[in-house]
């Protein structure tokens, strides 16, 4: 076989090797997201398409011309679809792409290529084709056939349409963007723009194929725009969810942890500028963030609480970083959302010292507290609390309580009996026991919140005012029995008297004085027995004179056991000295 060996054909064999090395580069890097393996098929494509053309140029016969012209039609029909499924994945349109679709999109070029490989039997892409020899180099002419011009208009369709897709992106994605957009799109439209010219007859270099030629000139410039920022990066991704105006800061980080996206306040965060960090990774953009931001091994959520020193101030934050499912339920990025929660904490830490004040407080309290949500469920209760309801309800906190001893609580807690302010209950037993109960409602806006119960055990002032009242009847008693004896020791007094008078009267028989003298001596006693009434009920003057304790005693022995019941008996033992 003989070959024509120029310089194009070096030039483009190094375009291949460059294409096909990050062509296998791109399809191993599955940690990429979006058009990793779209882009690696258009890199071959591409590669294919140069090699093809630089064959077809290298080759001197006819048929060896034909079979790489063929081979470079292999590549050609795959990049105008390829370039626009790839488009429609980086715009975030690959939602579109259902399996239907690609395979729809699909049958044109692969129609094109039966086409082109069966040309022989019907001409209808290539109506003729000629070898012209000049030595030492020869060139094929084709004659282009209906069929041709269907495949340029496909191709010219597809291009355009992802050309469109991608400058309507241009225009709304930000300025940073917009450079390297630019880039990938000069470095497309310029092959594509020296085919149309190609096609219309005006050619560039004699006996090259100027649009190969285009391709292998512009493909670095075509991967460096594609890979930039990574596959899929020029597109602002997390735009739309990246709200300029929320409080929250919002950063938009691919599989990388390349900064994609951030708004105003993840700028104030970090104390940079968007252009400034857009593009570059974390480490790099944000270095506080290189040590806090956490990547599940699952690719799920992460939640977390972070401090970062913003403006010298320690301040919390709640982060969430959330994937974002791509191309076939690849990682397409990451949306990292950071809460200043610094207030938040600072309030909390107050409620939690203000609820142990008050915890503090309620276990110094005597009575009982409970604290009722709106099901009468018990969810506070003080230690005093606890030792009650076990005793009247049989109930503990996380209970239901539904009475208190014999006292249902709806009868408790009944609206219309709230102007009762204390309800008394009783505990029956062997030792009787009352408690007062005072029920509070507490307000949750229209509905009930809850009830507060302040149970107070009342069993030892009710005891001390039993004893109170049986001291003051006594003592009502001891006041009429004085009285009662006054008058009666008067009346004694009288009948002490007449009795005295009458045993001094001469010539009394020995009977009637015996007489007079067992009525003197019953009065006497009796006369004694209510000074002893009116000294207990101290309404007689008392005199200090000494005494001897034993008929004293002997006296309150009789006195006792005069006014004591039968059941009881008195004893007093004493010497006689």
């Amino acid at each position: 076989m003989t070959w024509q060996v120029t310089p194009y054909i070096a030039i483009s064999l190094a375009a291949v090797v460059f294409l096909t090395t990050i062509a296998i580069y791109t399809y191993r890097r599955r940690a990429i997201p979006g058009p990793n393996k779209i882009g690696a098929l258009l890199l071959i494509a591409g590669a294919i398409w140069i090699l093809g053309a630089a064959f077809e140029i290298g080759s001197f016969s006819l048929a060896a011309k034909i079979f790489w012209d063929k081979v470079k039609y292999a590549g050609i029909l795959v990049v105008p679809t390829g370039w626009f499924i790839y488009i429609l994945q980086c715009t975030g349109k690959e939602s579109w792409l259902t399996r239907n679709r690609v395979i729809l999109l699909s049958v044109l070029p692969l129609a094109f290529l039966l086409l082109i490989l069966t040309n022989e039997y019907h001409e209808l892409v290539w109506t003729s084709i000629t070898l012209h020899r000049s030595l030492p180099t020869s060139e094929m002419t084709k004659i282009n056939g209906p069929c041709f011009w269907a495949l340029v208009l496909h191709s010219y369709l597809m291009v355009s349409w992802g050309v469109l897709l991608l400058v309507r992106m241009l225009v709304r994605s930000r300025r940073t963007y917009r450079w390297q957009t630019n880039a990938l799109l000069i470095a497309i439209f310029t092959p594509w723009l020296i085919n149309l010219l190609d096609i219309v007859g005006i050619e560039f270099i004699a006996q090259v194929d100027s649009t190969a030629f285009a391709l292998t000139i512009a493909a670095p410039a075509i991967v460096w725009g594609m890979w930039r920022v990574r596959l899929g990066d020029f597109v602002p991704m997390g735009r739309g969810a990246a709200i300029e105006g929320m409080s929250d800061a919002v950063i938009v980080l691919d599989a990388m942890n390349h900064i994609v996206e951030l708004n105003s306040a993840a700028t104030r965060l970090i104390g940079r500028e968007a252009l400034d960090v857009i593009g570059q990774s974390v480490d790099e953009g944000w270095l506080a963030g290189s040590n806090l931001i956490e990547v599940s091994p699952d690719d799920s959520e992460v939640i977390r609480e972070v401090v970062l020193h913003v403006g010298g101030e320690p301040r919390k934050y709640d982060m969430r970083v959330s994937p974002l499912g791509g191309w076939h339920g690849q990682l397409a990025s990451r949306v990292v959302v950071l809460r200043d929660i610094s207030e938040r904490k600072q309030a909390e830490v107050a409620l939690a010292a203000e609820r142990e004040r008050l915890v503090v407080t309620l276990h110094s309290i005597g009575d009982g507290v409970v604290a009722l949500d709106a099901e009468k469920r018990v969810v506070l209760a003080n230690p005093v609390a606890e030792d009650q309801l076990a005793i009247l309800a049989g109930a503990g906190i996380g209970d239901v309580l539904t009475h208190l001893g014999d006292n249902s609580l709806e009868t408790l807690l009944d609206p219309s009996n709230q102007g009762k302010s204390i309800y008394e209950v009783t505990l029956e037993g062997p030792a009787r026991r009352f408690f007062d109960v005072v029920a509070q409602q507490m307000e949750a806006g229209p509905q009930i919140g809850g009830w507060v119960l302040v149970i107070r055990d009342v069993t030892a002032e009710k005891e001390t005012q039993w004893r109170v009242q049986l001291q003051d009847r006594l003592a009502a008693v001891g006041q009429l029995a004085a009285g009662i004896a006054h008058d009666f020791n008067n009346i004694l007094g009288a009948i002490i008297l007449y009795t005295e008078m009458l045993l001094q009267t001469p010539g009394m028989s020995t009977k009637n004085r015996d007489r007079l003298a067992t009525i003197y001596q019953q009065a006497e006693r009796a006369a004694t027995l209510t000074r002893q009434i009116l000294d207990y009920s101290r309404r007689t003057v008392m005199d200090q004179t000494p005494m001897d304790l034993a008929p004293f005693l002997k006296d309150i022995e009789k006195l006792l056991s005069r006014t004591l019941p039968e059941g009881i008996r008195v004893r007093l033992e004493c010497d006689d000295e």
